[in-house]
């Protein structure tokens, strides 16, 4: 048998040394259990009926407010960058015209 854990927030099993569930990211604290192995019999396995019912954990504390201004200083930079970039070439004077060399005349 296999100790895994059951992620409490989307119910897969994860290896019992994980962190965080592997396909949602969903901290892990719980004591792992021991699943048993596949039955080889040819009884039906009984149904699922979904997880037992527990309150869900709360998700881990989002970013905090430096984050967001950092983000919210580097898209303007951003933006900034994109504007300038869009209007330097309509300030420029335009230059003439290139005029090939003509050949000297025989």
């Amino acid at each position: 048998m296999t100790k895994t854990i059951r992620c409490p927030d989307c119910g897969r099993e994860n290896p019992s040394e994980a962190e965080r569930c592997q396909h949602c990211g969903f901290p892990l604290e719980a004591e792992p259990t021991e699943v048993p192995p596949a039955a080889s019999s040819s009884e039906p396995a009984a149904p699922f009926y979904g997880l037992p019912l527990r309150r869900r954990p709360r998700r881990p504390p989002r970013a905090g407010a430096e984050a967001l201004s950092l983000w919210l200083v580097f898209g303007t930079i951003m933006a900034l960058v994109v504007i300038y970039v869009a209007v330097k070439p309509t300030s420029i004077a335009p230059s003439p015209p290139y005029k090939a060399p003509t050949p000297p005349s025989r």
